[in-house]
């Protein structure tokens, strides 16, 4: 922000869209800025260059160097910083140098898809079932490699049966490998997470109706 229509050159605006916040922010331009250039026409005389930092998605934050008219400027927080999406309030009109447009702007940086909230019962549990899924693999393939053994040694000491030469195959290998995965199916208790879903929303009702946590001047 370069200057304001009032005279001290501060600004209000609201970041309720960016932060859920609603009072107001107070925004200053550079003190000799806002006292010299006080129309649109003399904002536009301004000439000079800036030199910050990246954007990042803190609103807090600010770091750069304005240099007008061989006159350095430093930027050490946000409050020359009026963010995209922010209203201002109680202010006629302001004047400023647009910084980060587009997807660099605060608003959009900020408004990227946020990740899922997990429990640390359900980070747990996730652990476990993905350990007991890799114990059931190593267990039904040893049971496979086994069963195929057993068989070529039962087939082969059977002379009453004229079975020729047993000679196992992938598809032998696969059949009994999905035979002893739905034997051993039971290893992992996909009941556990429904009784896990079921108890979460049994708590939730003894929260709803707890009178203890009932403030009745609120």
């Amino acid at each position: 922000m370069l200057s304001t229509g009032e005279d001290d050159g501060i600004a209000y605006i609201e970041t309720g869209s960016l932060d859920g916040e609603k009072t107001s922010k107070i925004r200053y331009a550079f003190s000799h800025l806002a006292t010299k250039y006080k129309t649109l026409e003399e904002v536009q005389s301004i000439s000079g260059t800036y030199n910050g930092e990246i954007p990042t998605l803190s609103l807090d934050h600010l770091r750069g160097t304005l240099v007008i008219r061989d006159q350095q400027l430093n930027i050490l927080d946000n409050k020359q910083l009026l963010y995209r999406g922010a209203k201002l309030k109680n202010t006629k009109q302001v004047w400023g140098l647009v910084l980060y447009a587009g997807q660099c702007s605060k608003i959009m940086l900020n408004s990227q898809i946020s990740s899922g909230k997990i429990t640390v019962i359900e980070k747990r549990l996730n652990v476990l079932l993905v350990s007991l899924f890799v114990c059931q693999i190593i267990i039904c393939i040893v049971m496979t490699v086994l069963s195929i053994h057993m068989e070529e040694y039962l087939l082969q000491n059977a002379n009453y049966l004229s079975w020729g030469t047993y000679k196992p195959s992938s598809k032998t290998f696969i059949k009994n490998f999905m035979m002893f995965f739905i034997e051993y199916s039971s290893i992992i208790p996909v009941s556990l997470i429904v009784s896990i879903e079921i108890a979460k929303l049994a708590q939730s009702y003894f929260i709803d109706f707890d009178k203890l946590m009932y403030c009745e001047t609120k």
